[in-house]
């Protein structure tokens, strides 16, 4: 992935989480660890329908929109930190070719080099965002 894409695959899962924590309040600790496991590389599609998903421990599950092999599903069957990031993996896909066609659309090519490279700036920290 090109830092550009890279820069726009971490807002829109930004977005994607943040939007979720307020549709979803009473889910706000799973979807929290869920976008972790995310900005961390932590999803992974092996199917049209699994996805391999990196557990706390160090290992992978394998998860579909309806079961995981992780013992918080076994426990209370219902959307358990990995369900939730591949949900969310699939939005923030979406929401990421939305903003990247935005992006095509608004600004020359030479312009979007030097946004994505000044948003990359700022998240790196070697400069603060502007007021």
């Amino acid at each position: 992935m090109t830092a550009a894409a890279a820069t726009i695959h971490q807002q829109a899962i930004m977005q994607t989480v943040d939007r979720a924590a307020i549709a979803w309040p009473r889910h706000t600790a799973r979807i929290v660890r869920a976008s972790d496991i995310l900005m961390a590389d932590g999803v992974e599609q092996v199917s049209a329908t699994a996805y391999a998903v990196r557990a706390s421990s160090g290992g992978w599950y394998r998860v579909t929109a309806e079961t995981c092999e992780c013992k918080s599903f076994e426990f209370d069957g219902r959307g358990c930190k990995h369900q939730w990031s591949i949900w969310l993996y699939q939005i923030a896909v979406q929401r990421a070719a939305v903003l990247a066609e935005r992006l095509a659309q608004t600004f020359s090519v030479e312009t979007q080099k030097r946004v994505l490279f000044a948003r990359w700036l700022v998240q790196a920290g070697r400069i603060g965002e502007a007021a």
